[in-house]
């Protein structure tokens, strides 16, 4: 067998494997047996027809398409690992010649080709990072509200009070929700959003406090779909769609504080709650729902005094000037993270500007471009809508469509393969034990737990989320330290790369300070600093490779390149 390579432009490389002709004979008439095992030929037995006649009675084409399908994926892998190639995506098959021999031609999309030339000489100026007595009282007192105590109260429920109850929910006669010793607590819906800014961590708390479960059934609702859920892609598409929730890219939820003022306990109060036509639950979604509470008990939110004596109960204080300069502390070092995460971005911005060559295969190109309309027929599809009624109501063509997205696509396909080099220049990883930490991280942050934690584990997809929003981060801090001048040297890079706080999720904004991590041991999010040994890359996809007929040309599996886009 002969094996030659072309390049070709684009990262991609045409690899011809040519048969020797004695192959080509031996490879026809194991076809042409088969072929007479499967089909009865009158006067032979089955397996038993001589070659000629099954050439004479269903034509050589017959035969070499049997033989090619039978062959082709293994001749295919030969040829690529005699020349050492190994497609970056999936391959497509160029063409096919049985004279004199077998050539078979086969298009491979190779790694990309990143040169991003000194980009460890971007210098930018940080800004000051400046923490005031204000910035720090608020802390402390969000802090006080954190380690506050319920005492049950006999009056009419106020704003801030928590109310114990039966909640029943209909939709018409039909009861969507009953249950039992539901709190609530009581809080104007400017109130609760200001407390989302605060505090994320928080969240799942504002509006109760209960065993995990929320009134309207959304984080239930959305733990049975993932559940459900065997399909990696649907997976990565419900997790773009929590960010895409309304305008605030916050979840809608009902305001339950108005009709529940005033209530006293052994009340009861019917009320009606109008759902927006877009909520994810669909028992729910457009539609006008009865409340039917009945109050148990009231309790008011008793502060304990700043004092000394708080500073011990959150934390080893000796005194309540001893925990300020602890939070005060925290708010810096909060800040200045923030300061370099956004100084890294603005490196990056530069250096992708900047770059002497940043190519990949048109093949890559066009397998994001199907990623984008799949998960657009996803959202069509929620709103009972096909991707051909959109397109006739916009008045465009599914190639027109891919032109459309083909821009942006492009755009984060050479962020991404920048992020990817720089990662790989500076050595940074992303080890089993980070993707632990931060799934437990994400669990506790929305009120999750175990049950949610094991899901996001349990799904390759939201592991391979987790490992690149974990080194996306590492490279953008480092891209920080960079831009300051304060970056290790390469030859160090590998050995501090897990001391660095990159392997923490990029902050969103300065909000992150609202419980300072060292005030209490709870408080803690950074993940556990993890040795080299605990590291590891993504297993290499061993399955048979993927091979696209011409008129195929540019379809590409998400399979073929799941190991190389985890890079970030």
């Amino acid at each position: 067998m002969k094996v030659t390579t072309e390049e070709l432009e684009r990262c991609e490389t045409l690899l011809t494997v040519e048969l020797e002709p004695d192959q080509q004979e031996k490879m026809l008439k194991k076809a042409a047996q088969r072929i007479a095992r499967e089909v009865k030929i009158p006067g032979f037995r089955p397996g038993k027809a001589p070659y000629n006649v099954i050439v004479r009675r269903f034509g050589i084409e017959a035969i070499q398409s049997e033989a090619l399908e039978q062959s082709v994926e293994d001749l295919v892998k030969e040829g690529m690992a005699d020349v050492n190639i190994t497609p970056f995506a999936q391959i497509q098959l160029d063409g096919v010649e049985w004279t004199p021999a077998l050539k078979i031609k086969i298009r491979i999309p190779t790694q990309p080709v990143i040169e991003l030339g000194d980009y460890r000489d971007v210098r930018l100026e940080a800004k000051a990072v400046e923490v005031t007595e204000q910035d720090v009282e608020e802390a402390l007192q969000r802090l006080q509200e954190q380690h506050a105590t319920w005492v049950p109260v006999e009056r009419p429920a106020e704003i801030g009070d928590l109310i114990s109850m039966t909640v029943t929910e209909k939709d018409g006669d039909t009861i969507l929700s009953d249950r039992q010793a539901v709190e609530y607590e009581l809080k104007l819906v400017e109130d609760d959003d200001d407390d989302d800014d605060d505090d994320d961590d928080d969240d799942d708390d504002d509006d109760e406090i209960e065993d995990d479960e929320d009134l309207d059934e959304e984080d239930e609702e959305d733990e049975e779909d993932d559940d459900d859920d065997d399909d990696e892609e649907d997976e990565e598409d419900e997790a773009d769609d929590d960010d895409e929730d309304d305008d605030d890219g916050k979840p809608w939820r009902p305001d339950l504080t108005t009709p529940l003022l005033g209530l006293s306990a052994g009340e009861s109060r019917t009320f009606t709650l109008t759902y927006p036509e877009d909520f994810q639950n669909e028992q729910y979604a457009g539609k006008e729902i009865t409340f039917e509470v009945e109050a148990s008990g009231v309790k008011a939110k008793e502060l304990d005094p700043l004092d000394d004596e708080f500073a011990k109960q959150v934390g080893e204080y000796e005194t309540l000037d001893a925990l300020k300069d602890k939070i005060r502390e925290d708010i810096r070092q909060s800040r200045e993270r923030m300061n370099n995460f956004e100084l890294g971005s603005q490196a990056l911005d530069q250096i992708i500007e900047s770059a002497e060559k940043v190519e990949w295969p048109a093949a890559l190109e066009e397998e994001q471009i199907d990623h984008e309309i799949e998960h657009y027929e996803h959202h069509l599809k929620e709103a009972n809508l096909t991707l051909d009624a959109a397109l006739r109501v916009q008045k465009k063509t599914k190639e027109e469509l891919r032109e459309d997205l083909r821009g942006n696509v492009v755009k984060q396909l050479k962020r991404s393969l920048v992020m990817s080099k720089v990662a790989e220049l500076e050595k940074l990883e992303v080890s089993q034990m980070e993707v632990l930490e931060h799934a437990k991280l994400m669990a506790d942050m929305y009120g999750g737990g175990d049950r949610m934690w094991q899901t996001l584990l349990a799904s390759e997809a939201r592991q391979n989320t987790i490992v690149n929003d974990l080194l996306s981060s590492k490279v953008v801090v480092r891209l920080g330290l960079i831009a300051r001048g304060e970056a290790p040297d390469l030859d160090a890079a590998e050995t501090s790369a897990e001391s660095e706080t990159s392997a923490e999720p990029a902050p969103a904004s300065e909000e992150v300070e609202a419980e300072p991590a060292a005030v209490s041991e709870e408080a803690e999010v950074e993940p556990a600093a993890v040795s080299e040994a605990d590291e590891a890359e993504p297993a290499a996809d061993s399955s048979p490779v993927p091979i696209s007929t011409a008129d195929e040309a540019g379809e590409v599996t998400s399979e073929s390149s799941e190991t190389v886009t985890n890079k970030v």
